[in-house]
């Protein structure tokens, strides 16, 4: 899970917080990934 956050911070400029309780609903599956960081990247705009 770091690696990948890592990865999602590098490409999305999404960070992801390792004591953030919404951390195993986020990784629960990729579309709930994916919809976390496509979430997140909407309300920086």
């Amino acid at each position: 899970m770091l690696e990948i956050s890592l990865v999602i911070q590098q490409r999305y400029g999404v960070k992801l917080k390792a004591d953030d309780p919404q951390n195993e609903a986020i990784f629960s599956s990729l579309q709930s990934l994916a919809e976390h960081i496509s979430a997140a990247r909407a309300a920086r705009s």
